[in-house]
């Protein structure tokens, strides 16, 4: 056998007992876990929690919302919709059928790309809300300066 031929058996062996390895590990933690893996019962568990913000930040009466509110309604429908899929996914992967074990070994990288989005979509939705109440302490300070000016009683001049 050549040397390339040697190498490239050892990878696959390895490869494969890796996969092994992996399948052995999944299966006793979802028989342990109701179905699921600890790390998908968080991920569930966040993006259940990030759904239910985004439902109670978002705004019903588009036509008389302001520009901020706009962009706060669709960040907040951007992030329900992440957090939907999100979930609609691990609970496909619940189970301890052999297809929802491959699910867990082989779906793993679809949930990471979901939870960087909400996360990144949770990022823009902080920055949003921080830029919203910045304007409105804005207009509260500039209302009591205002006011205080035209209350407040002059001063005898000497």
């Amino acid at each position: 056998m050549d040397p390339f031929s040697s190498v490239g058996l050892v990878a696959s062996i390895v490869t494969f007992i890796e996969t092994g390895v992996k399948i052995i590990s999944v299966v006793k933690e979802l028989k342990g876990r109701d179905g699921a893996t600890a790390e998908n019962q968080r991920a569930e568990f966040l993006a259940a929690h990030m759904k239910a913000l985004a439902e109670d930040l978002s705004l019903q009466n588009a036509a008389t919302s302001t520009p901020d509110e706009v962009r706060l309604m669709e960040l907040t429908q951007e992030c329900q919709c992440l957090a939907r899929d999100l979930l609609e996914l691990l609970h496909r992967m619940r189970g301890t059928s052999p297809r929802a074990i491959l699910k867990n070994i082989f779906g793993s990288g679809t949930i990471t790309s979901l939870q960087k989005r909400l996360e990144r979509c949770q990022l823009q939705l902080s920055v949003q809300l921080t830029h919203m109440l910045r304007c409105v302490a804005h207009y509260l300070y500039e209302s009591l300066t205002c006011s205080s000016h035209s209350i407040a009683p002059k001063r005898p001049t000497a």
